[in-house]
């Protein structure tokens, strides 16, 4: 209450000393001035146009003895000065406007003006939802739709311990390939080091879930978590994220097709030597 009783005291007592009277209405000047206070505040806003127009108005009216010409003189000079109206510095100087008008006139010129600010408001209301909105779905959008954390299996086979101890570092990038010619599953995915020395394959719990997200072409990110040193060899951590296709990721890549590598060659000696031995009994 004690907030609102000066400032509705100061209106009243700028709108006694500035507000054209009946007397003054047999003037041109003040008849003008009204209709242009009319035009401006018609749509409840002010535009930078309609302020030089106001200002390049009253600059010509400047000899006038008409209170409200001073008066608006000084409202818009203090406005203009910066080249640049602040939301405040609009609102005074509508309120200015309208201490010029006469009673009626004036009170249709508040109510566009308060009406203008409730649409203002609701409309930074709803563009601050519709922010949120967005940025909720890009949020949604670039959410892993599976995260896999595992210790990569066969690492210690051949030589990989060796491309592990060489190359790969925590915090590395990996890549994977699928290999669905790998005659122990159908799942196989193959987990390979940036430099592209395989290291290893997707343990097959893991697997049997990534492979077809995989093979209708999701994207990926994969990374080595730790790498374990404990055992006999060196077992990296992977850490890896499965993206919708629409995603906004860096760093996304697509998983590869490769076939297996094969039999070592000393598999291949001990099968040929198992097999020309069972030749040799059977023909004895």
């Amino acid at each position: 209450m004690n907030n609102e009783k000066p400032e509705a005291d100061s209106f009243e007592s700028k709108t006694r000393r500035t507000s054209i009277t009946k007397a003054q209405l047999t003037s041109d000047i003040a008849v003008e001035l009204i209709a242009l206070c009319q035009t401006v505040t018609e749509d409840g806003s002010l535009s930078q146009a309609e302020v030089r127009d106001l200002e390049k108005w009253l600059a010509e009216h400047r000899v006038s003895d008409l209170p409200a010409i001073a008066f608006l003189t000084k409202a818009v000079e203090k406005i203009v000065a910066d080249s640049k109206i602040t939301d405040e510095e609009q609102k005074a100087l509508q309120e200015a406007l309208e201490a010029v008008l006469p009673t009626e006139l004036r009170r249709t010129a508040r109510n566009k003006r308060l009406e203008q600010q409730r649409l203002e408001r609701a409309k930074a209301k709803l563009d601050k939802q519709l922010v949120k909105e967005q940025e909720r779905a890009a949020a949604e959008q670039n959410a892993p739709l599976e995260s896999f954390d595992f210790m990569v299996a066969g690492a210690h086979v051949g030589g990989r311990p060796n491309y592990i101890e060489a190359y790969a570092r925590a915090g590395d990038p990996v890549e994977i390939a699928r290999e669905p010619s790998n005659r122990y599953s159908r799942h196989a995915v193959q987990v390979r080091l940036k430099t592209g020395q395989q290291i290893g394959y997707v343990p097959e719990e893991d697997a049997r879930v990534l492979a077809p997200l995989l093979d209708v072409g999701r994207s990926y990110t994969a990374e080595i978590k730790k790498i374990l040193t404990g055992g006999r060899s060196p077992r990296p951590v992977v850490l890896l994220d499965v993206f919708a296709a629409n995603a906004q990721v860096p760093g996304l890549k697509r998983a590869a097709v490769r076939k297996g590598e094969g039999i070592s060659l000393i598999s291949k000696i001990l099968l040929i030597t198992i097999a020309v031995i069972v030749v040799y009994f059977i023909l004895r």
